[in-house]
């Protein structure tokens, strides 16, 4: 009887595991770093939102005349290890150029200096279009370039702001909406490029509208395995296409709250906290704004479940402060937020009458845009 293997046998064998390694181990690294690059933007999103907070118990959470003098209040709840002005501002950033992604997934290149104004910024803070960018470098070496809302609507310093949660971990609050920025999540380490290490705040730079498809459970395992989906149960998943169209590019769909500051930017309101429904009065002849949701069809049990900002006038005759026309939003947008296997959050920005409302959508429904953010 023979014992042991051959040497053709073991080699053979190694040549398997060999190739069956060169197939398998790139993917999983690939999702290792979607993971870790997910958890990296969560932690820094959550520490400023902590020095926020703090700054707002102590009621300085306003208006502030320009960016300089909100980091130099931050300052003091932030460990910060260097500030540039928007002259200066690769003395603050990792490289010279920024990598953006196209339609097409090919990248074009902006240089770090140019980024002068929240115009530049495509920041989404009201009044931002003009103010000046400013350049941080955090002690833990993060590097960022922000504005800051010189009409910040000032909070409650007795409130307690509820956090926007990702993977059921806080994320952000009301005491970060003024801030619009980007930000590195390694550093010096690179790509440099939008949407992989570096990432936006309460901005649109770098943004992509796309036509909305759907995704198969096919392409929903896979995006699963890298930790951007949690659900595949739907065949023809419109929201999974939106993520799957996003991911193709580099990019991301946008989180609620980048949504919702969009919308605060369109109609001319900072701050605006989640759940929340914006919609004008004096639409449709009637003057009350359940009476123009009612009329719309919107039930009462979806009226219970919202917060209304209640505005006089339409949209039309709002200063629009939006930097991007990728921002005039018309349609139905999906969020990040999923809800459950058959329902994601989507954003319904109505051209007529002016409204915008979150609303739960079904996976399946295939109206509206794909917006593409680095958020």
């Amino acid at each position: 009887m023979r014992k042991g293997f051959t040497i053709v046998e073991i080699l053979i064998t190694l040549t398997i595991i060999g190739i069956v390694a060169a197939l398998i181990i790139p993917n999983l690294l690939a999702d290792y770093r979607e993971r870790l690059q997910k958890e990296q933007v969560r932690m820094i999103k959550y520490k400023i939102t902590q020095a926020t907070s703090l700054m707002n118990s102590y009621g300085l959470i306003k208006s502030y005349p320009s960016t300089e003098d909100f980091v130099n209040t931050l300052k003091d709840y932030l460990k910060i290890t260097k500030i540039c002005n928007n002259s200066h501002l690769n003395e603050c950033w990792p490289s010279n150029e920024i990598s953006i992604p196209t339609t097409s997934g090919d990248f074009n290149s902006i240089n770090v200096n140019s980024i002068k104004t929240g115009s530049d910024l495509k920041s989404l803070g009201l009044g931002t279009k003009n103010t000046n960018t400013v350049g941080i470098i955090t002690t833990d070496g993060t590097p960022m370039i922000l504005t800051y809302s010189p009409q910040c609507t000032p909070l409650d310093s007795y409130k307690n702001y509820n956090y926007t949660f990702e993977d059921n971990k806080p994320v952000t609050n009301a005491t970060t909406n003024c801030i619009s920025a980007i930000f590195d999540i390694n550093g010096s380490k690179g790509p440099n490029k939008l949407g992989a290490d570096i990432r936006t705040w309460n901005s649109v730079f770098g943004a992509v509208k796309m036509s909305r498809n759907y995704g198969t459970i096919d392409d929903c395992k896979v995006l699963k395995q890298k930790g951007l989906v949690k659900y595949c149960e739907v065949e023809k998943d419109y929201w999974v296409g939106a993520v799957k169209t996003c991911n193709d590019i580099g990019l991301h769909i946008p989180s609620e709250q980048t949504l919702l500051n969009m919308a605060g930017a369109m109609f001319g309101i900072s701050n605006v906290p989640s759940n929340t429904a914006i919609i004008y009065k004096n639409t449709w002849g009637v003057n009350s704004c359940l009476s123009v949701l009612t009329k719309m069809g919107y039930s009462s049990t979806i009226l219970n479940n919202l917060d209304l900002i209640c505005l006089s006038g339409n949209q039309s005759s709002m200063a629009n402060q939006v930097n991007s026309s990728l921002t005039k939003l018309s349609n139905d947008t999906w969020s990040s937020k999923e809800i459950s296997a058959t329902h994601a959050l989507d954003i319904e920005f109505a051209g007529s009458p002016d409204i915008l409302m979150p609303v739960k959508h079904a996976r399946t429904y295939s109206g509206g845009d794909t917006l593409c953010v680095a958020d």
